[in-house]
């Protein structure tokens, strides 16, 4: 008695007979946690960012005594107005000579409370 839920199959149905089956390596990707995939970087902030909460900095203040007379100051992005804003904007002179090593010394001091908010984010 033929089953009606059974369909008929011809004979080597779904089989390739006499020809052999080629198999085919897959070279799967590795996979790695992204958190260790990439050296961990830094946060970096631009100088123009950094030097805005440099009032208490020594260095700082002479790059930015630097930038004004035009010179090399190793910020990126600081110009001299910029430079010469900040400086008036903190009561320093725009240039070195114009104060005694005791008054650039007293007015670090006085500035040193500004804090640097990116300082917290970057663990500077």
């Amino acid at each position: 008695m033929l089953n009606p839920l059974k369909l008929p199959k011809p004979q080597d149905f779904g089989y390739p007979g006499e020809l052999g089956i080629r198999q085919t390596q897959v070279q799967m990707p590795k996979v790695e946690d992204p958190q260790y995939a990439f050296p961990k970087q830094e946060m970096q902030v631009p100088d123009i960012v950094n030097v805005r909460y440099g009032a208490g900095d020594k260095a700082i203040v002479g790059s930015l005594l630097k930038a004004v007379k035009g010179e090399e100051s190793g910020l990126t992005g600081v110009s001299s107005t910029y430079a010469v804003r900040l400086l008036q904007q903190w009561g320093y002179p725009t240039e070195a000579d114009a104060w005694t090593a005791d008054q650039w010394k007293q007015g670090l001091d006085a500035n040193a409370g500004m804090s640097n908010p990116m300082a917290m984010l970057g663990g500077y």
